[in-house]
């Protein structure tokens, strides 16, 4: 659980959480400022206070719904990439294997099968060509944990992995095993083509 929070903590989204909602804390400050009470000369309270109250209300309001939805975002991914890191923390080393999927040599479709359906219960097809149809297409710029990012390796090759955030994702490199690469790397960046999201809760 410890660990679990520390990459809450830690992760990039949550500082963009925390960036986002600081200015809207101090807007709402101000606007509790703004409500004291102005009493005019014959004891009668302005109607600007009063505005200034109800504009004061529906900005807190408006900040809370937000700040849960985004927080219970945040939490989600996190979960979600900590059961990916566990099935990485099992596997990583695992050398790369065509059509291997078990720890004596696994390709990369085959670990993406094995991560969603130990980790989430979720049954995905076998094969690189058919997780590309699984879920929904994601833009780049939206990827969450769990998102499956792909790439064309070659003329008529395809390459499957996990996405885990910070621009990094788990796979079965085939020169190295599983491990975890960075798609900012000139290799990945210039290969990445597409991306899917399989599990709602990523």
């Amino acid at each position: 659980m410890a660990r679990d929070i520390l990459l809450m903590l830690t992760s990039e989204k949550f500082k963009r959480y925390i960036w986002r909602i600081v200015p809207a804390v101090a807007i709402a400050v101000t606007l509790s400022a703004c409500t004291a009470p102005k009493t005019s000369k014959n004891g009668q309270t302005t109607a600007r206070s009063s505005d200034a109250r109800m504009l004061n209300a529906t900005s807190n309001d408006s900040l809370a719904m937000a700040s849960q939805d985004e927080f219970e975002d945040l939490v989600r991914s996190v979960d979600t990439k900590s059961k990916i890191m566990n099935q990485y923390a099992s596997w990583k080393g695992v050398s790369y294997r065509l059509g291997g999927t078990t720890k004596s040599g696994i390709d990369c479709s085959s670990f993406v099968q094995r991560t969603f359906l130990e980790q989430f219960g979720v049954q995905l097809p076998r094969t690189t060509s058919e997780q590309e149809s699984s879920g929904k297409s994601v833009k780049r710029n939206n990827l969450r944990a769990g998102d499956l990012v792909l790439f064309k390796t070659g003329r008529t090759m395809k390459h499957v992995g996990i996405y885990i955030g910070d621009n990094k994702f788990v796979h079965a490199s085939t020169s190295n095993g599983v491990i975890v690469s960075e798609m900012t790397n000139d290799y990945w960046s210039k290969r990445y083509y597409a991306s899917r999201r399989v599990v709602n809760g990523s």
